[in-house]
């Protein structure tokens, strides 16, 4: 029996070890549910104007950003430019919309948790009342 535990030792500490991994998350899509988001022209230019334009309200946070990381740019402007802060779901980030996932593929980033401490001024302007969340991140009913 002690040779069986002992057998059974190196499969447990290398389950353990996956475990505590601290590597980024690979971004894995859901299941394809969603409906393909229009963009439209008009609230992304809104958006723009405050969040990524010069003199915008969020830019400042946009090149600190980019400052220590140079793919936080592409990939704040990315979600901007395609209207995807409309579309994240705040209460779980993980399950992230298409958009998301494309801006953060063509941003060279695997995983949002790569970013996310460096974005995270920007993120809290854009979802500030006070700030840029109406023109880019508050609901948007349209006919279409």
């Amino acid at each position: 029996m002690t040779s069986s535990r002992a057998a059974l030792l190196p499969s447990a500490c290398l389950l353990f070890l996956a475990c505590d991994s601290v590597s980024p998350l690979t971004y894995v899509p859901p299941d394809g549910s969603r409906n393909e988001h229009h963009v439209h022209p008009e609230l992304v230019a809104e958006c723009q104007q405050c969040a990524t334009a010069e003199g915008a309200t969020c830019r400042a946070d946009l090149d600190k950003c980019e400052a220590q990381d140079p793919r936080c740019g592409p990939l704040l402007t990315c979600m901007t430019d395609t209207d995807c802060w409309r579309q994240l779901n705040t209460q779980n980030v993980g399950d992230l919309p298409p958009c998301a996932a494309d801006c953060l593929s063509t941003s060279h980033i695997g995983g949002i948790n790569e970013i996310g401490v460096v974005g995270a001024g920007f993120y809290a302007c854009v979802f500030d009342p006070a700030r840029c969340y109406t023109p880019c991140a508050a609901p948007h009913h349209h006919d279409d």
